[in-house]
């Protein structure tokens, strides 16, 4: 008799014991927490940076000037430069600007020049518009939080924050490819072969 309770105990233990333990991942997804609903604020930025100009070309301490600015708000990739000048200014300083902007990684397409008839004729004002994640705080908390983690993490390296709030533009080229593919599978015409010669332009 004794045998066999100890053969029926030995059965409804791990019965017994399943019923008491929990499943640590099913806990962590079926949590009603607010754990991993961190969001990523994001804010505009504009700084100024005011010049005194003279002559037909933009003096040394200019150029150094707008070198430290640029460098100064960290990266290039996420900056947009517009120049605020009288009219006389902005076409007599445009190519040298313009120049020394897409040098230190400020492209064509993030350059804008802005006619200003109340500035004086002796004064440019650069203004360096970009967009700054703000990453959430996660501390405090009693146990790991991994979604505020990867927020915080996602907000201190994105090179660009404004594809935060909208997506990077494609590239032309790829796009256009792709739908013509896309296109030509449908309508079942056939592929055209593009050769190095047309590829380059040649005739």
């Amino acid at each position: 008799m004794n045998f066999k309770l100890v053969v029926l105990a030995l059965v409804a233990l791990p019965l017994i014991s399943g019923c008491v333990t929990t499943n640590s991942s099913d806990a962590y997804l079926n949590s009603t927490s607010n754990y991993g609903k961190k969001s990523i604020d994001v804010e505009l930025v504009n700084v100024e940076l005011a010049l005194n100009v003279s002559g037909k070309k933009l003096s040394a301490s200019n150029l150094a000037s707008i070198k430290n600015f640029i460098f100064q708000q960290g990266s290039s990739y996420k900056q947009r430069i517009v120049v605020n000048g009288s009219q006389r200014n902005l076409v007599r300083y445009l190519p040298q600007l313009s120049q020394l902007l897409i040098e230190q990684g400020i492209g064509q397409d993030k350059q804008r020049f802005q006619p200003q008839s109340e500035l004086a004729n002796n004064k440019l004002v650069l203004i360096s518009e970009y967009f700054q994640a703000i990453s959430p705080s996660c501390q405090g908390k009693l146990m790991a939080d991994v979604g505020c983690a990867n927020s915080r993490n996602l907000a201190m390296m994105v090179v660009d924050p404004a594809q935060l709030l909208r997506a990077a533009p494609r590239a032309p080229t790829d796009a256009n490819k792709a739908v013509s593919a896309i296109k030509a599978y449908r309508t079942a015409e056939p592929a055209q072969s593009i050769s190095l010669t047309d590829f380059l332009g040649g005739n």
